[in-house]
């Protein structure tokens, strides 16, 4: 069976390096907001989880993909801007009867395609007790010249809670 201690260890440990962040907001003066990443340590979600019932065969035989591996990702349903308040990365160990299912969820506001795998590679290092990462982490914004930083968003577009700082997109949410 796997050690999910070990398996959660070896996650968090790697999240500290990427992830261990929120998204927070900042209102300017010209009626507009910007949003940015505020790294307050603030840990990722890590959840362990059992699917009773469940094969490995169950998740891959199918053409089309199961309804139940929805629940094999944590933080579903949430919309980008929900960093504010929710990790920006989620990390579900699934135990299934002849295996595991580890799902991963981030925020793609924060996190890129590129940055993921990065992270997913940094993971496998770690786990394999290795002290020093192969490739560093950046941590510079590119933006093309012409880009005024920070990028604002006008308030006319968001609604904002004035309670709690919290923001609600008035948009269309995106959800993974």
């Amino acid at each position: 069976m796997v050690d999910v201690r070990f398996i959660s260890s070896s996650i968090i440990q790697a999240a500290n390096h990427s992830a261990s962040s929120r998204l927070a907001i900042t209102q300017h003066e010209d009626d507009t907001i910007s949003l940015f990443i505020n790294c307050n340590n603030a840990r990722a979600s890590f959840t362990h989880a059992v699917a009773d019932g469940v094969t490995i065969s169950d998740i891959i035989k199918p053409i089309y993909v199961p309804t139940i591996i929805h629940s094999f990702f944590p933080l579903n349903e949430l919309t980008n801007f929900e960093g504010t308040r929710n990790p920006v990365l989620g990390i579900q160990v699934t135990d299934l009867i002849d295996g595991i299912f580890i799902g991963c969820t981030n925020n793609h506001v924060v996190v890129d395609g590129t940055s993921f795998w990065h992270f997913l590679n940094s993971w496998s290092e770690i786990s394999k007790g290795l002290i020093h990462l192969s490739k560093p982490l950046v941590f510079q914004c590119w933006f093309p010249d012409d880009t005024i930083i920070p990028i604002r968003i006008p308030r006319s577009a968001v609604k904002l809670k004035q309670s709690n700082k919290e923001l609600e997109s008035i948009l269309p949410g995106l959800k993974e």
